[in-house]
């Protein structure tokens, strides 16, 4: 978005001075209304007269010596030119840019920015697809015998005793402790209870990590 720009100098211009401080309001007020709508320095009378451009001002007309509106004290010290449909900046375009500059620059910035997005989303697509193996999976060879795993070590607790077999009802102390005087666990049931406890460990851990979070 522009934005209406004045001369360092402005301030102590002798236009500015004569004009007097009320018009001088109306007029950077009104010049801002300019740059935001891109008028090229046209002021509708509406606009300007909501901004009080008929409201009558501290000055006097030197020539007749009665009060003046603040529009007929910017024409005056000719900082307004009384135009068809409301007032005119003359030097307006001397400091800010005209509208077609303005339309051409947001085109231009617009444009960039599509190819910019473009550029990007090229990138991202390109670092995808090479990430992706196109390569034809290979077929299992018949010929050839699959090799076969090892036998899974047994656990052997050589502190328990082991029975011949387990009794009919399969009710085994699977904690050692025997409290209904069941013979202890097998040693071919070691290994799986084992991991059956470290998995229930496991789990334990991970519900009292998420209660303390």
């Amino acid at each position: 978005m522009p934005w209406f720009r004045l001369d360092d100098s402005f301030h102590s211009h002798p236009k500015v001075i004569a004009a007097g401080n009320e018009a001088i309001g109306l007029y950077v007020r009104c010049g801002t209304y300019a740059a935001e709508h891109l008028t090229d320095g046209f002021i509708r009378e509406d606009i300007a007269v909501l901004y009080g451009a008929s409201d009558t001002g501290s000055r006097r007309n030197p020539g007749t010596g009665k009060p003046e509106t603040l529009a007929e004290t910017l024409i005056r010290t000719k900082l307004w030119r009384r135009t068809r449909g409301g007032w005119r900046m003359p030097d307006y375009l001397d400091y800010n840019p005209a509208k077609m500059a303005v339309d051409k620059e947001r085109k231009s910035a617009a444009e960039r920015q599509r190819r910019s997005r473009e550029a990007k989303l090229s990138r991202v697509t390109h670092a995808v697809t090479t990430t992706v193996s196109h390569r034809t999976p290979t077929r299992p060879d018949p010929t050839r015998t699959p090799k076969s795993k090892p036998p899974a070590a047994e656990v052997v607790n050589s502190n328990v005793e082991v029975p011949e077999r387990a009794p009919p009802n399969g009710n085994f102390d699977y904690f050692g402790t025997q409290p209904h005087g069941h013979p202890p666990l097998p040693p071919e049931r070691l290994g799986e209870e084992a991991e059956r406890r470290r998995q229930m460990d496991a789990l334990m851990r991970m519900a009292r990590e998420e209660a303390t979070q």
